[in-house]
């Protein structure tokens, strides 16, 4: 990037405060809904298997995230051998680094639609029995 004062390093940060204040501004809206209805979302009490299958998936992301600190964290030590050196190191693991984090982020993502698809069900499911919603056609 050549604009004045911004360098390619701050992209990141400034992608993660937006996402940091959208997630913010999404959860107060769903905050005043739900105030306003008087009433929480009932949460219904998943099965042994839901938990286990959740669990499962939890453990293997958090084993993932170590894996990806286990990795990333040796290499700002390996910068003391000098630039050339780290500069390879860098770059050969970069690429491994990154399919894991965009792997992450896929399943993450994954997991969020599986919870908005739920609250929107849950919601029509509610709606129906209060007779706010809209009728079917």
């Amino acid at each position: 990037m050549s604009w004045p004062g911004l360098q390619g390093w701050h992209i990141s940060i400034y992608v993660t405060v937006a996402i940091l204040v959208i997630q913010f501004i999404v959860d107060q809206v769903l905050k005043r809904i739900y105030a306003g209805r008087g009433t929480e979302p009932p949460v219904p009490e998943p099965t042994p298997e839901a938990l286990n299958r959740q669990l499962g998936g939890k453990r293997l992301r958090t084993g993932i995230l170590a894996l990806l600190g286990s990795i990333a964290v040796p290499l700002f030590a390996i910068s003391v051998l000098g630039p050339n050196l780290a500069d390879q190191l860098a770059g050969a693991t970069g690429t491994g680094l990154g399919g894991l984090t965009l792997w992450l982020a896929w399943q993450t993502h994954k997991e969020s639609q599986r919870l908005a698809d739920y609250l929107q069900n849950l919601t029509e499911v509610s709606d129906r029995h209060s007779g706010t919603g809209t009728p079917p056609p």
